[in-house]
This record gives structure tokens, C-alpha cells and sequence, in this order.
């Protein structure tokens, strides 16, 4: 088998990652490389060490893939355009969003944009996880460069349900724990808690629960969402320890919400669109462009319009949105889908 280097983040391990090793696997002897870009000497030191690695092992490899364009690229891309290597960047967000359009300040976001920009630029393909993303990178290379190829999810471990389960009066939004506290507000859990209480409020007869999935004991999310609530009907649940458990939440909550000022692709939305659950979420970033037909895309966090659609959709309005959202889920966002078109484009570099 053609010999393939995916390199990614260390500390990056989400699902969109096994994916494509499991998709990449079945062309390619795949070998992983991690780079450990921690703060202080962590970040010259891995830097240093994968300039070494990359000289006595790149010859090995025709197709070098990473995981987004930032400071662990940078020296791939370099290596692979030298000897002549297949570079291909899967653009996830941030990298295509912030940092190629910002105006860093400092020496390391300088440093930073350039990794990022040198990386777009002189790589042979670029994969967007989404539209949105693919118009923010037009600004820098040609149209022609890019390839959209949404996220997805494995339907072998994720598998839809041929009758959709019977629903309950739940609503649920995934993401945005850990130690970050930016994070749980980008993604606006905030609004979140008060959208639950408010509900709640006004219509305490429908016995509404508004669960937070993913955020454990002890971390500085934890306690800053805590702090936020004052229902009972909003609680915080801990991170699943299973896709099984996870499944649990998609099959019986009603609602699934993905309030986040942006998003790149935002997978859970995905996972639970699978399992029939209207998405009723914020238009920001790909959120809408992937709910497309199948659910509620509200602009600008109108606080009366999201109050309006759940209690429609509680009230059995929009039943038939939920056969949309697993179609539309299967169909454009599954493995078997990013598979054809990934292997479509590579097929065009005769590996």
C-alpha cells in the first residue's frame, strides 16, 4: 500500500480524526505524527524535533495529510513541496477564519499567521470542512485549490435508526467543557442556561429538561455554567464515556441546539440529526448551511423566536422535520460520502 504521513495536534482526538484514518486506511499504510505545540520550550522543542524527524523520514512517504493549517504544518508543507510529496490540509476553522485573516500583534501571531499562510499556499490541495470555510480561503489561493468535503459522521458506530425513537421533552447541546471557559461561551451555553430558565418560566407545564453534555467535576466550565443556574429543569451532565451513552441523549432528547457564534462544519449537531433531533440553532459559521431544510436556523439570539419554535416543536408542528434531518444526514455528512469524494481527488494525483 502507498505509504501516507497524517500528521495532527497532539491534544486533537476527535472523531473527524478517526474518520479519516479509517477512511485513509483502507488506500494507505498510514503513519501518525503528532506535534506538541504546548506554550515555552514545549513548542520550540516539538518544532525542533519534528524538523529532525521530517529530514530522515519524509522520503519515506507520497502523501502527506494534516489536520489543519497552523505552526505543526508549516514544516510538512515545506519538506513535501521540496521533495516533490502530495500535501494535502483538511481546514477546519480557526486556521481559515481567524488567524489567515487577522492582524496578529505579537511576534508568535505573526509567526503564527505565516505558518498558517505559507501552508495554504504552497500545499497541492485543500480540503474545507465547509463552504463557509472554503469562501474564507478563496481570499488566498485560487478557487480551483479547494475541495469542500464536509466532516462525518461513522454510521457503522452511529447508526440511524430505521423508526425514529419516541422523543421526549428534552433538549440537549454537546460541547464546550474542559478547562476553557472561552469556549463554553463561544459556543454560548450562556444563552443556553437562560433560554432553559426562561422556557421553563413560561411554560413550566411541559416539563422541559435542558441538559449541557460534556463538562466534568472540577474544571473552571463547570463551575462558571453552574454558577448560571438557578432551575432545576437545567442541568450540566458530565462527558459521555461511550458513543453508546452518547447515543442515549440523541435518541430521547427532541431538540438539539448548537448555539455557537460560529462554527466551522459542528459535528453533535450531526450525531443527533441522525437520531431524529430537530435542530433548532444559532446561524452562524456552516451551522446553518448544514441543518440546510431539516430544522431551525435563528439569527442574532432572539430570545422570543427560539421560545416560539420549541414550543412548536414540543407541541408536534414539525414532526416531519425529523425524517428530513436523518436523510439529510445520511446523505451528506456520512462516512461513506466523505470517503467517494475524498478518493475521488486523490484518485487525480494517481496515488
Amino acid at each position: 500500500m502507498t505509504p501516507l504521513l497524517f500528521i495532527k495536534h497532539k491534544g486533537f482526538n476527535a472523531r473527524t480524526v478517526e474518520n479519516d484514518v479509517l477512511i485513509l486506511s483502507e488506500k494507505f499504510s498510514v503513519e501518525m505524527y503528532e506535534v506538541n505545540t504546548t506554550k515555552g520550550a514545549g513548542f520550540f522543542i516539538a518544532l525542533i524535533k519534528q524538523l529532525f524527524w521530517l529530514l530522515l523520514n519524509i522520503y519515506r512517504y507520497k502523501v502527506v495529510f494534516i489536520w489543519f493549517a497552523d505552526y505543526h504544518s508549516l514544516l510538512p508543507v515545506f519538506f513535501a513541496k521540496l521533495f516533490g510529496k502530495i500535501c494535502i490540509i483538511n481546514i477546519g476553522g480557526y486556521d481559515a477564519d481567524e488567524i489567515l485573516p487577522g492582524s496578529p500583534k505579537g511576534l508568535k501571531e505573526k509567526f503564527r499567521k505565516f505558518c498558517v499562510t505559507y501552508s495554504v499556499k504552497n500545499c497541492t490541495k485543500l480540503f474545507a470542512v465547509s463552504e463557509i470555510i472554503n469562501s474564507y480561503l478563496q481570499q488566498a489561493v485560487p478557487a480551483e485549490k479547494i475541495e469542500t468535503i464536509y466532516c462525518c459522521v461513522d454510521t457503522l458506530k452511529f447508526v440511524p435508526a430505521e423508526i425514529i425513537p419516541l422523543k421526549k421533552n428534552i433538549i440537549i447541546t454537546v460541547g464546550g467543557g474542559g478547562e476553557f471557559i472561552k469556549e463554553a461561551k463561544r459556543k454560548r451555553l450562556d444563552f443556553f442556561i437562560k433560554l432553559g430558565e426562561e422556557f421553563t418560566k413560561r411554560y413550566p407545564e411541559y416539563e422541559v429538561k435542558f441538559y449541557a453534555i460534556g463538562h466534568n467535576e472540577g474544571t473552571e466550565t463547570l463551575k462558571f455554567l453552574s454558577s448560571l443556574i438557578n432551575s432545576e429543569n437545567v442541568e450540566i451532565k458530565v462527558a459521555t464515556s461511550s458513543v453508546e451513552e452518547l447515543i442515549e441523549y440523541y435518541k430521547t432528547a427532541s431538540i438539539y441546539m448548537q448555539l455557537s457564534y460560529y462554527e466551522a462544519f459542528g459535528i453533535a449537531q450531526v450525531e443527533a440529526m441522525l437520531y431524529g433531533c430537530i435542530p433548532v440553532s444559532n446561524k452562524g459559521g456552516a451551522i446553518a448551511e448544514v441543518i440546510g431544510n431539516a430544522g431551525f436556523a435563528v439569527k442574532d439570539y432572539n430570545m422570543e423566536e427560539y421560545l416560539r419554535i420549541i414550543k412548536e416543536i414540543l407541541d408536534k408542528k414539525h414532526e416531519n422535520l425529523r425524517i428530513k434531518a436523518r436523510e439529510r444526514a445520511e446523505v451528506n455528512f456520512s462516512l461513506t460520502t466523505r470517503k467517494e469524494k475524498l478518493f475521488k481527488v486523490l484518485n487525480n494525483f494517481k496515488v
